[in-house]
């Protein structure tokens, strides 16, 4: 029996919700979309292309401990495309494997995914994942004409479905919304990894003296997850390991003790951020460090293009 979730009942259902969850979920901030702390349903957005920092971020935050998932009530991420779906699901095989990381894990756990059909951007990539993702959420609302097709992946998503507000659907009301694919680039891998190791193509040069080496190609991207070790210590209590997010565009990520440095330029620091995504990540886990989210080019204040980049690259 299928079930339907009509648009408006998504703020009473997110309503619901509240009594059971701290929700998350995408709204308008000034221009932007923020994926944050929702304490009034009706703001919220699903369709959004979008968001400045990715869901992801709520998982594993600009400064974390293992402190964190102590004691807190169960989250929900209400709205995560399919994109960034495919980031989190990355994020769950990163840090299990090779090594599982408990501090990951007892974060990861307090939270509970529901993931939404958009628009997809023109020019952001495109996988064969997609439906293969869309049981990789506790639910996932496919849009239809007159609301979203719910699609439960776990127990606790059959568990949400017996909410009042999902109806029951009929073939009469069952109309697919049109689909827009996007960008083709990352489904050829191979092609990918070998213009990437192409360590002396002048687009390097070229990319150096346009990037700051400011991170917020990092900062924005939901796979990047580099972080800096801190120490927190206080009169009251007991001292924290705090991981804090760094990025591999910065000078001082590559610094080590003595003042030596693995990459002090900027040149050395760009093609690393390539090199990790295209390929040492494809050689760990299969597939690039890249979901096509398009949020690198779109916030890099230089105006790079990670599309045009890479699209360069294999032409030539």
């Amino acid at each position: 029996m299928k079930k339907y979730l009509p648009n408006g009942n998504i703020p009473l259902l997110i309503r619901e919700l509240q009594n059971k969850f701290q929700v998350y979920a995408p709204q308008l901030e000034g221009k932007q979309i923020a994926f944050k702390h929702l304490v009034f349903p009706e703001r919220v957005r699903l369709d959004y292309s979008l968001s400045f920092l990715p869901p992801a971020k709520l998982i594993i935050p600009f400064s974390y401990s293992k402190e964190s998932a102590t004691n807190k009530q169960k989250q929900l991420l209400f709205g995560v495309h399919l994109a960034d779906l495919d980031a989190i699901n990355y994020l769950d095989r990163i840090f299990s494997q090779p090594i599982n990381d408990p501090i990951y894990q007892n974060i990861r756990k307090n939270f509970v995914i529901v993931g939404v059909d958009y628009p997809q951007q023109k020019d952001a990539f495109f996988t064969d994942q997609h439906e293969y993702l869309k049981s990789r959420c506790d639910l996932f609302l496919d849009k239809i004409n007159n609301g979203y097709l719910a699609i439960p992946g776990t127990l606790l998503g059959q568990e949400l479905l017996k909410s009042k507000y999902f109806e029951v659907i009929t073939s009469q009301k069952y109309q697919p919304a049109d689909k827009v694919n996007g960008n083709d680039l990352l489904k050829n891998i191979p092609a990918l990894k070998k213009a990437v190791l192409n360590k002396n193509h002048p687009i390097w040069e070229e990319m150096a003296q346009k990037c700051l080496g400011c991170g917020i190609c990092s900062y924005v991207c939901p796979l990047c997850f580099c972080f800096d070790r801190e120490e927190k210590n206080t009169l009251t209590q007991p001292p924290q390991q705090l991981r804090r997010a760094s990025s591999c565009l910065l000078k001082s990520f590559h610094a080590i003790a003595g003042g030596s440095n693995f990459a002090p330029t900027i040149k050395e620091r760009f093609y690393n951020w390539y090199y990790h995504k295209f390929v040492r990540m494809v050689d760990e886990y299969g597939q690039p460090g890249c979901v096509g989210c398009n949020r690198c080019s779109t916030y890099c204040p230089a105006g790079i293009n990670i599309y045009e980049n890479l699209q360069r690259l294999i032409e030539q």
